[in-house]
C-alpha cells in the first residue's frame, strides 16, 4: 500500500481552525474497509471542521438560465458556482441534502421549487474537470455551504457529474493518481456520501474512502465511448469489492425491470439492463446501461416515455446517508 505524507495545511487557511463539530464523529462498524486490493490514503479524515467563511457575491457570475440561482465563488479557490436553495436550509435542523452538480446546467434547481421534493440545497459548480485542482474545489464548496446553510443535512452530500462532470467527481473525489483526499482544504471522501456519473464512470475503481458509506451509480449508453467500454462494469465490481457486497463475481447484468425501484419506465426486456450488487456493507453499488445508447442522459432510443438518467438518479439517492 501506498504511503504519503499528509500536513493538513487546510486548517491554516481562511476555512477556519482544524476543529470538529461532530459531522465527521463515527462510531462502531462506520468506518470504510480496507481490503488488500482496495487503494486508501494514509490520511486521517478532517471532518468538516470549524468553518467562519462564506461563498462570496459574484454579481454577473454564471447560473443556469431561468432556473432561479444565486452566483457566488468560493473564497479560497476562486471558482464560481450557482447556488439555489429552499428558504428553510437557513435554518439550524432543516436537514436539507446537498447536490453538487457539475457540467448538468442546473439538473436539479427546478426541484427546490417543487414541494414533493422537500427542502434542499443544489449547487452547480463551474470547475475545470481535470488535473489536481478540481479535489480543492470539492473539499471547499460542502465547507463553505455548511456555514452559509446551517440546515445543510452534513449525512446527505452527493456528487453528480455528466460527461466531462463525471470525469470531474472521478478525479476531484477518488482518483488514486490524483490522490483525492490530500487536499490542501480538507479531505473529501469522509463528507461525500454518493458519488454518481452519467455519460462516465466517475469513482468506480478501488479506491476506498476514508469513512462512512460511499453510495455509487453509474448511467451510461452501450455506445458511448466515455462509459469505459463496458459500461462501467469492470470498475463496478471493483467498488462492490471495496463496498462489502456480496459475491460481486457473481452478478450479471439483468433486463431493467417495470418496478426497479430507481429507473422508470423499464419494459423488462434487455433494452436496458442494471447491474445491481447486493448486501453492501459500505454503500449501494448499482449500474445502467441502455442497449444502443450513445452519450446521453437518458434512455430513448427504445422506450417511449424515455427513462431519464437524471430522475433515476434522483429516486436511487433519496435517503441515502453517509452513515446508517
Amino acid at each position: 500500500m501506498r504511503t504519503w505524507l499528509f500536513i493538513p495545511v487546510w486548517c491554516a487557511l481562511s476555512l477556519g481552525a482544524c476543529s470538529d463539530d461532530g459531522g465527521a464523529q463515527t462510531s462502531a462498524g462506520d468506518t470504510a474497509p480496507d481490503p488488500p486490493d482496495g487503494y486508501k490514503p494514509e490520511v486521517a479524515p478532517t471532518g468538516w471542521g470549524a468553518t467562519d467563511v462564506g461563498g462570496l457575491e459574484n454579481p454577473g457570475g454564471a447560473c443556469p438560465a431561468d432556473k432561479g440561482g444565486t452566483p457566488m465563488k468560493l473564497p479560497t479557490t476562486g471558482i464560481a458556482y450557482c447556488v439555489k436553495a429552499s428558504p428553510g436550509c437557513a435554518g439550524a435542523g432543516a436537514g436539507c441534502p446537498l447536490y453538487v452538480t457539475i457540467n448538468t446546467d442546473g439538473a436539479y434547481f427546478a426541484r427546490v421549487d417543487d414541494p414533493a421534493s422537500g427542502d434542499l440545497i443544489t449547487v452547480e459548480l463551474y470547475t475545470e474537470t481535470d488535473g489536481d485542482g478540481i479535489k480543492d474545489k470539492l473539499a471547499e464548496l460542502p465547507r463553505v455551504i455548511a456555514h452559509d446553510y446551517p440546515g445543510l443535512d452534513r449525512e446527505r452530500v452527493y456528487a453528480i457529474g455528466w460527461s466531462a462532470g463525471a470525469g470531474a467527481v472521478g478525479r476531484g473525489l477518488c482518483h488514486i493518481s490524483k490522490k483525492s483526499d490530500f487536499s490542501a482544504l480538507g479531505t473529501t471522501s469522509d463528507l461525500y456520501a454518493a458519488v454518481i456519473a452519467m455519460g462516465g464512470c466517475g469513482c468506480t475503481n478501488d479506491y476506498v474512502q476514508l469513512d462512512g458509506n460511499w453510495h455509487v451509480l453509474t448511467f451510461n449508453g452501450t455506445e458511448d465511448i466515455f462509459g469505459g467500454g463496458d459500461s462501467c462494469e469492470a470498475g463496478l465490481r471493483e467498488r462492490a469489492y471495496v463496498n462489502g457486497c456480496s459475491d460481486p463475481a457473481a452478478v450479471a447484468w439483468a433486463p431493467l425491470a417495470a418496478d426497479d425501484p430507481y429507473a422508470k419506465n423499464g419494459d423488462g426486456s434487455n433494452n436496458a439492463e442494471v447491474l445491481r450488487f447486493s448486501g453492501c456493507a459500505f454503500g449501494e453499488v448499482v449500474g445502467y446501461r441502455g442497449q444502443g445508447e450513445g452519450h446521453v442522459v437518458s434512455f430513448k432510443e427504445n422506450f417511449d416515455p424515455k427513462i431519464s438518467g437524471y430522475d433515476t438518479v434522483w429516486n436511487f439517492l433519496q435517503g441515502k446517508r453517509k452513515r446508517g
